[in-house]
Formats: structure tokens, C-alpha cells, sequence
């Protein structure tokens, strides 16, 4: 935070009596802080207490703030810093500052990173229970100056509440079948290929004929078949702090969250493949939790000797999913690859 910045804060909460401003509670974090009433709320969702649109001076533009909190029983602040960094530069941010400061006699582990002109920066705080508070402060980068003050701000009016435990998630009962099959011993020709950046590196997801597709971002490719009714999402990471496995085993327990009641699933290993590249599916049917409809869903992750990985992932609800949609979802997982030019 620059000296202006610093100085801002001192300021940033003057002249707002105490009846202008609202507490904003996180009761899983028995923490609560104060926001000006007058600041517009966003939509809010998963784990967030609030999400605020904070003023900027002289400008229609808004900043936004949110406040929540994590479940995260780790103490190691430096390791959740690094773990942090990795994550958001895999995603294409550019990481500015990590730092940390106390807070309430607990270490809060800050990063300041930028996007697409986007400035952020998100605090953590480590105290020793589960559910840890999260606060972010967001604007364009040529504002941002003008709406950091209010993160110091806003964590000095902090206090503690009672702490209230987060329901636990109702998990769908799952009935699991394990299947390994080879896959096909000659590497097959791709005449699609889609550059995405791992890292400061560039790699390349080989397609079939017959997709279409669109980068979402950096990492990420949106993919269509006209066999299929739903887009296919491919994500590209590098195995510099991340492991395969867990990341799988990450994105395939927030799959089950989309379903309520018993679930098929079956895990699958496909290997011997042409490109030495191996393929881990979970598949899923079951009821959609959102609108009690039929419900299919895929992840897969490609793993290869090469020091990077895909994911893949697929989800479709209706009376229309057939056994066809997973053969074809299995040819074209065992077929895509990723290489490294």
C-alpha cells in the first residue's frame, strides 16, 4: 500500500456515523466486520457473507468487495501463499505482492495480483479454526488506489461473533464400479491444435476433426461435437505445484455436488495408449440436484511424462443422455492430447 494510500485510510470511514454503517457477519468464522450502508450489494453465492460495491471518487465506475470465509484447516500460511500463487498464475494472473500482516494476534496472508486490467487484492486470515475469513478489495487498475484504503478499513472495525458451523453438504450416496481398459497402440493424426499458456509456457491441445472449439482463457478450451449436447471443458495445467491426482480428485468432488440421492459412478483407467499419455475417468449418472432432471456428468485427467497434465469435464441433464454420449465422450478424451509444441 503506497504512502497516499495509507494516509487514505485514516480517512476512508471519516464522517460515516455509526448508524450509516451495517455489520456484515461471518458467523462460520466468528468474525463480523462494518461496511457503509450505503454501498450496493452484488449477488452472492458458495461461501460469501457479502459482495459490495464499493464508490469510486469521481467516477461511475465501482470497485467491489467481498467477505467470507474458507473451510481450510492448513497452518501454514507461507505454504497456502505459494499454493496461491500457483493457482492464480496458472490462470493467467500476474502476481504483484504477497505479504502478511496481524490481525486480532493472527497472521492475515495477503496477495495482490492483476488481470485483463483488473487489480485484486485478497486477504486470508489464519486463525486456529477451520472456517478462516476471506476479504477481497477489486477495481480497474488505474482506480484501484482509490478503493484499497477501504480493506484496512474495513478489517480495523473487525470483531468477533458466535461462531456458527456451516451445515455440512448433503453428499449424493454413490454406488462405485472400477473399470480399466486399454486404449488404442497407434498415436492418431489431429489436424485441429489450439495454443494455451501453462505458466510462461506455451503448449498446444491437439483436437479431431469434426470439433469446434474456443479458448476461454489462457488455459482453458471450450469444445463442441455435433454429437453431443453440451460443451466439453479442457483445462491445461502444469505439474509445477499442482498434482494431477488431487486437482482430479478436486474437480470430481465438486461434480457430485450438481446431483441429490443414489449415483451411478464408475471410475475408469484408460492406458496403452499410442501417445504414452494416460486417461483417469470418473463418470457419473444420477438426478440433478438443481431441477430433479436425469443427469450425466464426466471428468477425466490426462496425465503423460511431459511436466504437465489436462483436465476434462462434461455435464449434461435431460431425457435425452443415452449410453451413445459416453462412448462418445471416451473417444474423443482418448483422442485429444496435449503436447508441449
Amino acid at each position: 500500500m503506497t504512502v497516499v494510500s495509507l494516509l487514505l485510510t485514516s480517512i476512508a470511514f471519516q464522517g460515516t456515523k455509526a448508524n450509516d454503517l451495517r455489520l456484515v457477519e461471518v458467523k462460520p468464522a466468528g468474525l463480523a466486520v462494518s461496511v457503509p450502508k450505503a454501498w450496493a450489494q452484488n449477488p452472492k453465492d458458495g461461501n460469501l457473507s457479502a459482495s459490495l460495491k464499493v464508490p469510486i471518487a469521481g467516477s461511475k465506475l465501482f470497485g467491489k468487495m467481498d467477505i467470507g470465509y474458507v473451510q481450510d484447516e492448513s497452518k501454514d500460511v507461507d505454504g497456502f501463499l505459494d499454493a496461491t500463487k500457483s493457482v492464480l498464475t496458472v490462470g493467467g494472473n500476474t502476481i504483484e505482492r504477497q505479504w502478511k500482516v496481524d490481525i486480532m494476534t493472527s497472521p492475515l496472508a495477503l496477495t495482490r495480483f492483476n488481470k485483463d486490467g483488473i487489480t485484486t487484492v485478497r486477504g486470508v486470515l489464519f486463525r486456529p479454526m477451520k472456517s478462516k475469513f476471506v476479504i477481497s478489495v477489486s477495481a480497474g487498475t488505474s482506480d484501484f488506489e482509490k478503493v484499497e484504503p477501504y480493506l484496512l478499513s474495513t478489517l480495523e472495525s473487525m470483531r468477533e461473533v458466535k461462531v456458527i458451523q456451516p451445515k455440512a453438504p448433503v453428499i449424493a450416496e454413490e454406488r462405485r464400479i472400477a473399470i480399466k481398459a486399454e486404449g488404442i497402440d497407434k498415436e492418431l493424426k489431429l489436424p485441429l491444435s489450439q495454443a494455451v499458456t501453462i505458466g510462461s509456457k506455451t503448449a498446444m491441445v491437439r483436437l479431431p476433426a469434426g470439433c469446434t472449439f474456443t479458448k476461454v482463457s489462457d488455459s482453458i478450451i471450450s469444445c463442441t461435437l455435433p454429437q453431443l449436447g453440451a460443451p466439453i471443458i479442457l483445462m491445461a495445467y502444469s505439474t509445477d505445484g499442482n498434482q494431477p491426482s488431487l486437482v482430479f480428485q478436486t474437480k470430481a468432488a465438486e461434480t457430485s455436488k450438481l446431483f441429490k440421492g443414489a449415483i451411478q459412478r464408475i471410475d475408469e483407467t484408460s492406458n496403452k495408449h499410442g501417445d504414452k499419455q494416460i486417461r483417469d475417468f470418473i463418470w457419473r449418472t444420477g438426478i440433478g440436484e438443481k431441477d430433479g432432471m436425469p443427469i450425466m456428468t464426466m471428468n477425466c485427467v490426462t496425465t503423460q511424462a511431459a511436466p504437465m497434465f489436462m483436465t476434462g469435464f462434461y455435464v449434461k441433464s435431460g431425457s435425452s443422455i443415452s449410453a451413445k454420449d459416453r462412448q462418445v465422450l471416451t473417444k474423443f478424451m482418448t483422442t485429444v492430447r496435449l503436447t508441449e509444441k
